[in-house]
Order: structure tokens, then C-alpha cells, then sequence
């Protein structure tokens, strides 16, 4: 028998000859049915076994991937397969070792993806009675996803923060997460039709702003985004535009946040309540 990390590099072997294919086309296939008969076939001694092939998965394979687009592709495997081996399988699976779904979430940068998951993270909460550093760990993942911001040391506020967070969805988990995962390579297909303004990014209100820079543009589809490492797109849903004020929040966002755009070109994030939680800095071409 081969080891189990040269069986990871095969199926992930097959996975970039799978992603290489679906970005050709204009229907997004992902082998689903596979995912389940190779689940519906598990017993339950071979659970654990399972857990650990996906964490390795996410460790040794996710986590070293520096194509963006492949990244993200890798983890909705990892939450697909996750969901599925609990639609399938049902609560019993969360008694067969960790199950490693705080990983597969926090490591995910999916926004739309992140509030897919969440029913699962509180399946297992409820079932278990224990997560990872909850809520601090799940909340850091929802707001870099939606946010680029982080919600560290910020715990006075964390109660209020996950009674905001809504599943509204009829749909199992693993449709959803299919469903996002059909809209992000559509989204990716998309030219840019206008560039509304570059900042740098910078997850904390009160230290220096990171390396990297992100963009609101409008696309061919004649919505709005913010774009991140040049591949990684947010859709927007927007609030109100004028002369003076261009405010608009990301879709399917959680917290009730927006970012306001002035007509100077200062950008800022908000809370709920209107106070600034960040001010960005205009990239100056």
C-alpha cells in the first residue's frame, strides 16, 4: 500500500488537470457524485482515517499552494467533501476524532463560502460542544474573508458579532458551496470595464499598512468588486451612490458593515453603527 501523502499528490495531480479544464469552460463541473459514492462507501472505522487525509490535505497541499486561484479551488474540496461526509454520514462523524472543519473554514477565502460552512461549525459545536478557540478563531475567518480586517483582541464585541451571522438557505451545505464555487469562476471570466481606485491593505485600525493592495473595479457584467492579489474577487451590493458619496457593503457580508467611498477618493470600512473601524490609504499612481 502507498502512503498516504503520495496518494494526496495523485488525487491533487488530477484536481489541477480538473481546475486547468473547468476554467475553459463556460458550465463549471465539479465531481461531486465522485466526492459521495467515494463517501457513501465509507464505514464507520475508516471516519478517522478519512479526517486525517483531509487535514493533510489542507496542511501539506492547500497550504503550500501559491496560485491563487488553484488555492481556492483546493478549498472548497476540503469544505465540499467536509459537508458532504456529514450530509451523508450524519452526526456520528463528529465522535470519530477532530474533524478539522475550524481549519478547512479559517484557511478558506471564500467570503460567500465562509457563511456556507457556518451550519457545520454550529453542527459541530452542538453536537461536540467544542470548537477551536471559539468564537475568536470562526470570527477571525468570517471577517478576514468579508473584511480583510481583523477582529483580534477584540472580544467585548464577539457576542453581538455572532448573533448577526444568518444561514437563510433552504439548500444543503454542499449545494451552496457548489453554487458559490460556479459563481467565483464565473466571476473570474469577467474583463474589467472600469477601475474605481487602489488602496493598501491593512487588517488593523491602529498598526502600518500591509504589502499587499486591493481594488475597486467594475466588470463586464456591469456590477461592482474588490478585487485582492489580483485574482481573488468580492462581489458588492451597493447602498447608494452619488457625487459625493459612493457606499456599498460585500455581498452576502454578515456584520452589517460598509465601506464608504468619497469623492476625494478616501476609502474607509464601518461598522453597523457608522464608526470608521478602518481608514485606507489611496494608492497614488
Amino acid at each position: 500500500m502507498k502512503p498516504i501523502k503520495s496518494n494526496i499528490y495523485i488525487v491533487v495531480i488530477c484536481l489541477f488537470f480538473f481546475i486547468s479544464h473547468c476554467q475553459k469552460k463556460e458550465d463549471f463541473d465539479f465531481p461531486i457524485e465522485e466526492y459521495k459514492q467515494e463517501i457513501q462507501k465509507l464505514k464507520k472505522e475508516d471516519y478517522s482515517k478519512y479526517w486525517k487525509k483531509l487535514i493533510d490535505f489542507d496542511q501539506n497541499i492547500l497550504m503550500n499552494e501559491t496560485n491563487y486561484k488553484v488555492y481556492d479551488s483546493l478549498s472548497m474540496v476540503s469544505l465540499i467533501k467536509s459537508a458532504l461526509l456529514y450530509e451523508i454520514k450524519g452526526d456520528s462523524i463528529f465522535y470519530f476524532g477532530n474533524s478539522d472543519n475550524e481549519f478547512f473554514f479559517a484557511h478558506n477565502h471564500i467570503p460567500k463560502a465562509n457563511i456556507d460552512f457556518w451550519p457545520l461549525l454550529m453542527k459541530q459545536k452542538e453536537i461536540t460542544g467544542d470548537l477551536i478557540m471559539y468564537p475568536s478563531y470562526q470570527l477571525e475567518g468570517l471577517s478576514y474573508s468579508f473584511y480583510d480586517y481583523s477582529l483580534s483582541n477584540q472580544d467585548s464585541i464577539y457576542d453581538n458579532l455572532l448573533s448577526k451571522i444568518k444561514s437563510n438557505s433552504n439548500k444543503k451545505i454542499s449545494e451552496n458551496l457548489l453554487d458559490t464555487y460556479k459563481e467565483i469562476k464565473r466571476i473570474q471570466n469577467l474583463s474589467i470595464k472600469s477601475q474605481l481606485g487602489t488602496w493598501y491593505r491593512k487588517k488593523f485600525k491602529k498598526r502600518p499598512n500591509e504589502k499587499g493592495k486591493f481594488e475597486l473595479l467594475e466588470l463586464s457584467d456591469d456590477n461592482y468588486y474588490l478585487r485582492y492579489d489580483e485574482t481573488r474577487f468580492k462581489p458588492l451590493e451597493i447602498i447608494k451612490k452619488d457625487n459625493n458619496n459612493f457606499i456599498f457593503k460585500t455581498k452576502y457580508e454578515p456584520f452589517g458593515w460598509n465601506f464608504i467611498l468619497r469623492k476625494q477618493g478616501d476609502l474607509s470600512l464601518n461598522n453597523e453603527k457608522g464608526k470608521v473601524l478602518i481608514n485606507y490609504q489611496k494608492v497614488l499612481k
